[in-house]
């Protein structure tokens, strides 16, 4: 079950390499435009960003609902959660003292040898803590005191994850297509929602592997790239259409560099009084 478990985080991992570009180009396109709607000059660009975003929606929803059998059901089709868990592996997502000692047992102590059995009594507690807390998260309180989950927990675990998951399908349903994002605007790519549920899918599965292995998977991390470059070109011919003609606007600003230039003359355009708020910052005049 460790290497389904596995399997299903790599997934996940993959999906979040994918949003952390996303992430850095949004935060860019955010300190560009300070939030305020804008002028799509490039609409290739424009277009390509938005399909990474819908992507990205699509495939973590894909990947929630391939944990829970289809609805309706069909024959033979059961969903990750009832195919790995159920049977004996039922008995190997546990939260048992015993389990919690054997892997305190097997921890180097560095310690003198009359203080090492208190170090692992405290090891053990702090791993059987930590086990409990995952199976209450993953099945509940009945589940955690009897120290495994039984059929009906996971059944619970299924509906409870199937209206987490409503709000996601009604976003994808809703914005993950080409009519979707009606205004050129930082919100309309509903990033800060993404985060919130990369963050419950990434603790539902170490939440597993913790019971499973008493392990933990080290994810990618969800701050932005460290590749800033790709993300301020895209902005930049999205707004401005292409990289020759930006830079030939931000050498009539002043500034010992180019990417002074470039943010006075981002400055310039934010200074430009526009009749309505809703009016695009970069509309030319």
């Amino acid at each position: 079950m460790l290497a389904e478990v596995t399997k299903k985080q790599r997934e996940l991992d993959a999906l979040r390499e994918v949003f952390q570009g996303l992430r850095t180009f949004v935060l860019e396109l955010r300190r560009a435009t300070k939030g305020k709607q804008f002028d799509v000059v490039n609409s290739f660009a424009w277009e390509s960003a938005l399909s990474s975003n819908r992507m990205l929606v699509i495939d973590l929803a894909s990947w929630v609902d391939s944990l829970l059998p289809p609805r309706p059901l069909k024959k033979g089709v059961e969903g990750w959660l009832r195919e790995h868990v159920k049977g004996s592996a039922l008995l190997r997502v546990s939260a048992k003292k015993e389990r919690a000692d054997a892997y305190a047992a097997n921890e180097i102590v560095y310690s003198p040898a009359e203080d090492q059995q208190f170090f692992r009594a405290h090891l053990a507690e702090l791993f059987h803590r930590g086990h409990q807390a995952a199976m209450l998260r993953l099945f509940g309180k009945r589940a955690s005191r009897r120290g495994h989950p039984n059929d009906n927990d996971v059944l619970r675990l299924e509906a409870r994850l199937f209206r987490w998951a409503q709000n996601l399908r009604r976003w994808r349903n809703t914005h993950a297509h080409r009519y979707g994002a009606k205004t050129a605007s930082v919100r309309a790519l509903r990033f800060p929602d993404l985060v919130k549920r990369f963050d419950a899918c990434s603790r539902l599965m170490n939440d597993f592997r913790l019971l499973v292995d008493g392990s933990t998977y080290v994810m990618s991390r969800l701050e932005p790239s460290k590749n800033e470059a790709t993300a301020r070109d895209l902005v930049d011919i999205i707004v401005a259409g292409t990289i020759p003609f930006a830079v030939e606007q931000w050498n009539n600003e002043q500034g010992p560099s180019l990417w002074q230039k470039r943010d006075a003359y981002y400055a310039r355009l934010h200074r430009r009084r526009r009749r309505k708020k809703t009016d695009p910052f970069n509309r030319a005049t």
